[in-house]
């Protein structure tokens, strides 16, 4: 006979009845057999508990009859038995597949005695419904819950294998051990495992006009409905034209009296804080649903219900539904984003997460975010996003027939998927392996977009179909996920397994837009890059410029253009033109691809104005200096650039002081020994040198082994302040071999997580030293971490890898980001991670490892660390440091370090260096360093010469450095104005009388924050001053010889600076005029009160004499808890080399200067006569190319003179 199976695909109305829809034999597929303790023995190492009781039960079972009642035996065995049931009930948690197989098999389970037994795990048998909720509210409460009903009880389930990615079941066959409540399920037989879940045609579950009950619920300590009936009857309405718009017509919800129904308001049985307090939310449901029947409702009437009360505290989530059968708690507001996205569960979605890596890569290591997705309404993204494509093709509204399966190369074109009556190709689905599939999606009405409305989205799918991953594909974009999209004319790839994919182009159609994308797909070998050329130049007489690009390809192949505007804006030909909107400094790029991997880039840097923000520079050779073009350049999160075929770089607008610069691309590594990260981006820094080294070329030498053994502090206190860096007395701390944790029972060591197993520690510390020689040599390191749930890694106290962790500071009561189940508990992360931290000798990996709150179940950590180094250095000498670009503070005392090789065995004698061609002195010894004592302001060219054992000299690249004279001092004393009242409008001039103003030394303010100086604000705390001002004076005799000022500044909350009554510089306050009254834009708080914020600005307003620096600090709001200010300023000299020659052409109707120099090393200034010269700064639209700068005036002829400082 045939035993049917129901599936998942949902009930018809007006009663629940599940359609049934495959058959199989009985014998096909019965509940697995337990297995015996002999079958899966326990490790008596990892697993002595289990161990030990199966030794008693072994001796029990060999005991003569009346041997077995000896009280010794017996209470021995009950010994055991209780401390195997608390490893038992951890082991279900965590990894259930395990407590299965180490379960005792019934009929030996029947031979104990009843004392004995009941401490065991029970079999639980029989057909049962399988429910999965998904909580959705913050991150650290967001999960999925499994749930199993089976002959009247209830269980929290813990599946694996497909289980854990199945929706609610009816009537499933239910095979698992329980303990307290809690049931390790065996997973899916492969009879039941329907593979993707899309149907060719709609289900009766997931489209047609739905009938809703929402049942309103009060508690005796909080009364009230939780919403009127009007607004009930509105959410509805929106409700259905919501699921109308987005299931092309196909899903509905009736009317509230035509088929929809809101109830009365009904008392629970038990009070909020009883539900709440004890997560009873499957109790207050049904508690709900009792109360409709007794009141006449016929709940087989309807097709979902909501159970929707007040703001319960206790719960800790917005929403709450299974997913893949009805079901919704509603707490608080009835918004229709958590009504649209819990009904999302109810249809069988998972969350729309993001692949997040840190803004390292689109589809390297990274952790999936939930609710990352902010553009669907199943991640963050709100109602106006809605489903994307695959979700509605998951859910039958988007055909079969309308998803295109890329496996050959070609054309492919798509439909917007958005418009309700869009019909045709919606969906590119391009399979990459076995668990892994890509599809790109194309819409136009996400207008705030532009990558998007003019690119294809790409989102993955990775072992699962009910959840799927957004991809970034501008990953160190600082826009984040706004321009995550696929845009014109650039490539997305994935070499590895050979795909690579284009946007081309967008035509107009009804009833929807047209995208046309190009699939390359297998291997690309001995594939070239285009060449190309690059022009900018003026059009006419506007502020546009018109942008050529002209390439060829050495293959013969076809090329798509991509111009990237650094505005957000981009175009995709091969011509274009461009109007930038504001004055700051922008990365032009064009970016050609041969659509098949090969990519050439080109670009400069363009300013409409007066701009003259921070530029990093530099170039990428290999070993004989070649350049290495198409190398991607990055900041995390920050920004990115690529390499030109000359192997130049430049990289503007990123918004940090100080950036940790990495490059990458396929099959290569870099050196870096000219500079060390972090890179200082105050401003214009060049001989940011890189070396390409061929992966093959490298050889990898382990440093720390997984298994190896380290020290570690699982104490409910955390370890002293320091714990991460080298010198850290850590002889107190436990000792054991890893993989060290608790919980997954394949620890080699178990560390301990407090007294409390419902309050765990939620850090635990572990430490291990290694040796190295010649680090300089290691390009690599690779870091093999098992961790759950997240962890940070430090190098000598130094932060070389956050996974799965929040931004920010951490400390010892810091959560993970997101839970680590499954296979995730076990996989081994690979992460790429800098070498700069490392030191000759002795060195120090220190590991924090995060729990996602105080109940988790487990805890495991293991690290290897793996070197890839070169044999041998390349031939050079680099000064490492300073660092170029770096500004120091007169008097300076210098350390010179320095690397150099001969390139082969022949030793290096000595390293000399100097500074403006005069030396400074040598070292003859490894590591070669120098010191350079009370040095005074000025700028400096330090340049180092190594010599060989058979005198030939290696000279290094120059490194160009600023000795800042100091104006003002941090820590200063100024004057200040508390009363809150305005001191009128010269009070930024140096002439204003401020000797009514109190005194005090930086830093100065109120609130505890480390003030010496503490500043009223008024006798009301809840209305306190908005704006105090200071002041201070100092004096110059020379102010021509200065170029640039430097400030730092700490202030909290916003601030504007003023030199002489011009405003320098301004801090989170709004643009325009501001008065006593303007707020700060925003609050700031922990790390950033401290910050101290750096501006490089010119020194046009120094003046011989006395000068006034005014800053007025404004707070965010009148009930602001503290302020805080301290500013420092120093004033860098001119260059004393000679300028390179101007020179001067027209241009249309404009005339042009240019001169030969890296971007922004030298400024333009003019003068209207060399009488009694005025000079100053000389403004127009500048492109600065690598290696030239061009400044375009609106004049066709010069009037005055110009020179460059």
């Amino acid at each position: 006979m045939n035993r049917v199976i129901p599936s998942i695909r949902i009930p018809c109305s007006p009663i629940l009845c599940w359609i049934l829809v495959i058959a199989i034999p009985t014998a096909a597929w019965s509940a697995p057999a337990p297995h015996t303790h002999d079958s899966s023995p326990p490790d008596p190492t990892t697993e002595p508990a289990f161990w030990e009781f199966d030794a008693w039960l072994i001796h029990y079972r060999n005991a003569a009859p009346g041997a077995r009642t000896a009280h010794e035996l017996h209470d021995r065995g009950l010994r055991l038995a209780d401390q195997r049931r608390i490893e038992m009930a951890d082991l279900i948690r965590s990894d259930p597949r395990r407590a299965l197989e180490l379960a005792i098999a019934e009929d030996l389970r029947a031979e104990l005695p009843p004392t004995v037994r009941a401490r065991l795990e029970q079999w639980v048998r029989g057909t049962g419904n399988f429910e999965v909720l998904s909580i959705c509210g913050t991150p650290e409460v967001t999960r999925l819950v499994y749930k199993v009903r089976l002959a009247g009880e209830v269980w929290t389930a813990h599946p694996f294998g497909a289980l854990r990615d199945t929706p609610c079941m009816r009537d499933l066959p239910i095979s698992g051990i329980a303990l307290d409540g809690h049931l390790a399920l065996h997973d899916l037989p492969d009879a039941l495992r329907t593979g993707h879940p899309r149907s060719a045609a709609p289900s009766n579950y997931t489209t047609g006009t739905k009938r809703a009950i929402l049942i309103r619920v009060d508690f005796s300590d909080l009364p009230g409905a939780s919403f009127t009936d009007a607004a009930g009857a509105q959410l509805v309405r929106e409700l259905d034209s919501y699921y109308r718009a987005q299931s092309y017509n196909l899903t509905g919800f009736h009317p509230v009296g035509e088929g929809t129904d809101i109830t009365p308001t009904y008392r629970m049985p038990l009070t909020a804080a009883s539900y709440g307090g004890n997560d009873l939310a499957s109790e207050l449901r049904q508690a709900a649903r009792q109360a409709a029947r007794d009141d006449g409702y016929n709940l087989d009437a309807y097709d979902f219900d909501l159970t929707c009360m007040a703001n319960v505290s206790g719960f800790g989530w917005a929403g709450l539904g299974y997913v893949g059968a009805p079901g919704v708690w509603i707490r608080g507001n009835l918004s229709l984003y958590v009504v649209a996205h819990e009904l999302g569960h109810n249809f069988g979605l998972g969350h729309a997460k993001f692949h997040d890596t840190s803004g390292f890569s689109t589809i390297g290591n990274g952790v999936a975010e939930e609710y990352g997705d902010k553009f669907d309404v199943m991640g963050s993204g709100g109602t106006d996003k809605g489903f994307n494509a695959y979700y509605r093709n998951y859910l039958g509204w988007l055909p079969d027939s309308d998803v295109l399966h890329a496996t050959e190369s070609g054309l492919f074109t798509i439909q917007d998927f958005t418009p309700i009556d869009s019909t045709g190709r919606r969906l590119l689905h391009i399979r990459r392996d076995s668990e892994t599939d890509y599809y790109f999606e194309f819409r136009q009405d996400q207008t705030g977009y532009p990558a998007m409305l003019q690119g294809a989205i790409l989102r993955r799918t990775r072992d699962s179909s009910r959840s799927i991953d957004l991809l970034d594909t501008h990953p160190s974009s600082s826009q984040g996920k706004n321009d995550s999209a696929l845009p014109l004319g650039k490539s997305f790839s994935d070499p590895e397994a050979g795909i690579h994919v284009t946007p081309l182009s967008i035509q107009s159609a009804s009833p929807s837009a047209v995208l046309t994308l190009d699939v390359q797909l297998g291997p690309q070998a001995d594939n070239r890059p285009p060449a190309a050329i690059i022009d900018a130049y003026p059009e006419d007489d506007s502020q546009r410029l018109l942008l050529h690009a002209e390439a060829a390809d050495p293959d013969g192949d076809t090329l798509a253009h991509h111009w990237d505007f650094g505005d957000g804006t981009f175009a995709a030909t091969p011509n274009a033109s461009h109007e930038w909107s504001e004055n700051q400094t922008y990365p032009v790029r064009a970016l050609i691809s041969d659509r098949k991997g090969g990519l050439t880039v080109r670009g400069f840097e363009y300013r409409p104005g007066s701009h003259t923000g921070a530029i990093i520079s530099g170039r990428v050779t290999d070993p004989t200096g070649a350049g290495v073009s198409a190398v991607r350049i990055f900041a995390p999160m920050l920004g990115d650039t690529y390499t030109d075929p000359e192997g130049r770089y430049s990289l503007a607008n990123l918004a940090s002081d100080q950036v940790t610069l990495y490059a990458e691309k396929p099959g290569v590594l870099f050196l870096h020994p000219a500079f060390s990260n972090p890179v200082p981006n105050t401003a214009a820094v060049h001989g940011i040198d890189w070396i390409a080294i061929p992966q093959s070329e490298l050889q990898s030498e382990p440093l720390i082994s997984r298994g190896d053994t380290w020290r570690y502090w699982d104490l409910p206190d955390p370890p002293a302040a320091g714990w991460s860096s080298l010198s850290f007395d850590d002889n107190a701390w436990g000792e054991g071999q890893a993989e060290l944790g608790y919980g997954d029972r394949n620890e080699m060591t178990v560390i301990g997580y407090g007294p409390d197993p419902n309050n765990k520690t939620l850090t635990a510390y572990f430490r291990r030293s290694f040796e190295i020689e010649q680090p300089e040599l290691v390009q690599r390191l690779t870091l093999h971490v098992v961790r759950d749930d997240g962890a940070v890694v430090y190098l000598n106290g130094q932060e070389i890898l956050r996974d799965n962790m929040p931004s920010g500071t951490v400390t010892h009561e810091t959560t993970a980001r997101n839970t680590v189940g499954g296979a995730d508990e076990s996989r081994v992360f690979q992460f790429a991670v800098s070498p700069d931290a490392l030191r000759l000798g002795t060195n120090q990996i220190a590991v924090e490892v995060h729990q996602i709150d105080a109940t988790s179940s487990d805890l495991s950590f293991d690290l290897g660390l793996t070197a890839e180094r070169i044999a041998a250095a390349p031939k050079g000498v680099f000064i490492q440091s300073p660092t170029a670009g770096e500004v120091l503070t007169a008097p300076a005392n210098l350390v010179l370090s320095m690397t150099a090789a001969s390139g082969d065995s022949t030793p290096i004698e000595l390293v000399h260096c100097s500074a403006n061609g005069i030396g400074i002195g040598h070292d003859a010894t490894e590591p070669y360093r120098l010191s350079w004592l009370d040095v005074p302001a000025g700028r400096y060219t330090l340049q180092a010469v190594a010599r060989t054992a058979d005198g030939e000299e290696i000279t290094s690249a120059p490194v160009r450095i600023d000795v800042a004279e100091k104006l003002i001092a941090a820590g200063s004393s100024w004057r200040y104005l508390d009363t809150g009242v305005y001191p009128g409008p010269n009070w930024t001039l140096p002439a204003f009388d401020d000797s009514a103003w109190l005194t005090g030394p930086a830093p100065l303010g109120y609130g505890g924050n480390g003030e010496i100086t503490t500043v009223r604000y008024g006798t009301n705390a809840t209305s306190k001053h908005i704006t105090t001002y200071f002041r201070t004076t100092f004096s110059i005799s020379e102010a021509a010889f200065f170029r640039t000022l430097h400030i730092g500044l700490q202030c909290d909350d916003g601030a504007a600076v003023y030199l002489n009554g011009r405003e320098l510089a301004r801090t989170n306050l709004p643009q325009g005029t501001i008065s006593k009254y303007t707020l700060a834009l925003e609050a700031i708080g922990g790390d950033d009160e401290s910050r101290v914020l750096t501006y490089n600005v010119p020194a046009d307003d120094l003046r011989e004499g006395v000068n006034c620096l005014a800053v007025e600090v404004h707070q965010a709001a009148a009930s602001s808890s503290d302020l805080s200010f301290d500013l420092s300023l120093r004033a860098s000299l001119l260059r004393d080399e000679p300028p390179p020659p101007l020179r001067l052409q027209p241009v249309g109707p404009r005339f042009e200067l240019q001169w030969e120099a890296a971007p922004a090393v030298w400024r333009l200034e003019t003068s209207p006569s060399l009488d009694n010269p005025t000079w100053g700064a000389a403004y127009g639209a500048s492109l600065l190319w690598h290696d030239q700068t061009s400044v375009l005036f609106e004049s066709d002829e010069p009037t005055g003179f110009f020179r460059l400082r």
